[in-house]
């Protein structure tokens, strides 16, 4: 399902000398943004039978330098939909370190502690926090800019209801002032169901600016969230991240500073999402992961959607 990344130059120039233009070849749509209308202010993502999502956007703010979240980009939606497609499954055996990419998929997310990086819209969360495959993790912590970020929490409550399916959950916003806005959203009278134990399911979201790289701004965060990610995070989630080469290091220094140690018996398993588009910061960037001591693999060519221009990665 996941093969090995070991060389920046022969995985570009496998993606785009023989993957793309095989896609390209299969395919009587555009590769970019075959998933989404940027245009619209709300947008509907039907991931399962059980699980509809509302995403509101807010175009007006891509005429803002540095600002691309506030819509919905490809990568997510197809993330999204891979991650409620799962089978459902109850285990909460964590990967070890000398595990290969078999051992980090699917994630195991019942109990867990979850960090989404540049979460936009907020989407790739509500999809984290709704889908029954997925069991519920105990922590999701939602990071982007400030003004991001807004959106996200925006959207979180737009979704209350997919959110309190069977759990009780509660949406922390802290906003640029470090005020604390808490929703309380509990789960359904009807139709709930316990754990086995007879104890309720209870999910946090924290919803929180996070500058990339900023080793103080993270200490900030492990602070306001609490006990639950002081020794760090099980997985990190990030959809669309890299899109220019100013993002690269940034990027991967964060990866670094909210990763636990190599040698952690429970290593944090990243998953990556990215759309091809520059070849060149697509190889600095996989070039950059493997540098930094990350072992990277892609899900192979079979399981991806021949529609689009994602691939997959686990780091």
């Amino acid at each position: 399902m996941f093969e090995a990344v070991e060389d920046p130059l022969d995985e570009a120039y496998l993606l785009y000398c023989s993957l793309l233009p095989t896609r390209r070849s299969a395919s009587h749509l555009p590769l970019h943004n075959a998933s989404v209308n940027q245009k619209l202010p709300k947008l509907s993502f039907a991931l399962s039978d059980e699980i509809c999502i509302q995403i509101s956007q807010q175009r007006n703010l891509l005429s803002k330098t540095g600002v691309t979240g506030s819509v919905v980009w490809d990568s997510c939606v197809f993330l999204s939909k891979l991650l409620a497609s799962l089978p459902e499954t109850s285990s909460t055996k964590p990967p070890t370190f000398d595990s290969d990419a078999f051992d980090f998929w699917p994630p195991k997310l019942k109990n867990s502690s979850c960090l989404e990086l540049g979460s936009g819209t907020g989407l790739l969360s509500i999809t984290l926090a709704s889908s029954p495959a997925l069991q519920s993790p105990a922590l999701l912590v939602v990071t982007d800019t400030q003004e991001m970020v807004s959106l996200a929490f925006k959207n979180l409550l737009l979704n209350s209801l997919l959110l309190s399916r069977n759990k009780s959950t509660t949406i922390r916003y802290i906003d640029v002032n470090g005020t604390d806005h808490r929703s309380f959203i509990p789960p359904p009278s009807k139709g709930f169901k316990s754990q086995a134990n007879g104890s309720m399911t209870t999910l946090n979201i924290v919803v929180t600016e996070l500058e990339w790289g900023n080793t103080k701004m993270y200490e900030n965060l492990k602070s306001d969230v609490g006990q639950d990610c002081i020794e760090g995070f099980d997985y990190i989630f990030a959809a669309d991240c890299i899109y220019n080469e100013v993002c690269i290091d940034l990027f991967v220094l964060t990866l670094l500073i909210v990763c636990r140690a190599s040698k952690d018996p429970r290593p944090t398993v990243v998953y990556i999402a990215q759309e091809l588009r520059s070849e060149e910061v697509h190889s600095l960037f996989v070039g950059k992961m493997l540098e930094s001591g990350f072992r990277l693999w892609r899900m192979m060519e079979d399981k991806m959607n021949v529609g689009s221009a994602v691939v997959f990665y686990v780091a």
